[in-house]
């Protein structure tokens, strides 16, 4: 404690002895800092200032240039996300456009209240009309041999007319003609096999 108080009258001493200096040198000589200030200052040719202007000038347009470029690759990249993303929602709306019937045949369905396994492709009319299931099941009758070769000779009397198979097919399903199983329909498939046979 004792050095504290020496210490604070040490001080207390100085400040008072400073007491009686101008206040111009107790913040130190005005001259000399000017003086050093001139010094730092100085003039430059008017050449080496348009020196050093067309210097800046030419480091900033290098700078905005690439600072451009930067931008247009930006720009070009954004573009083309943009065009990705526009065609992937354009697939998305065809896809939804193929979607559509088959969801309004599902919304009948549910409407009408038929359950799915009814209204398999198989069960169904081509008109939309009730199940197979619900109308009377028409007898089924074997077909003879005399038939199978009348059934035969149209289907080759229709090839060499110049149908396809695909052709005779749906002829013979549009025809109500009888698969020889009496059960399905015809298929180009079977009317190829059948134009094999001699």
């Amino acid at each position: 404690m004792n050095e504290f108080l020496k210490n604070l009258r040490s001080s207390q001493k100085d400040r008072s002895q400073g007491a009686g200096r101008s206040s111009q040198e107790s913040y130190g000589n005005q001259e000399r800092r000017a003086a050093y200030d001139r010094r730092s200052q100085q003039k430059k040719s008017t050449a080496q200032v348009g020196e050093d202007f067309f210097k800046r000038t030419e480091e900033i347009l290098v700078g905005i240039h690439m600072l451009l470029q930067g931008m247009n690759e930006t720009m070009g990249r954004l573009a083309d996300a943009r065009e990705r993303s526009a065609d992937v929602e354009d697939r998305k709306l065809a896809l939804l456009e193929a979607m559509l019937p088959l969801t309004l045949d599902a919304l009948k369905v549910v409407a009408e209240g038929w359950s799915p396994a009814v209204m398999s492709p198989g069960n169904q009319e081509k008109e939309g009309g009730p199940p197979e299931q619900e109308r009377e099941a028409p007898v089924l009758k074997k077909l003879s041999g005399e038939e199978k070769k009348e059934i035969i000779k149209k289907i080759r009397s229709l090839r060499e007319q110049g149908y396809t198979y695909d052709q005779i097919a749906e002829y013979l399903e549009n025809n109500r003609v009888p698969t020889f199983s009496n059960k399905g329909k015809w298929h180009a498939q079977t009317i190829h096999r059948l134009c094999r046979i001699p």
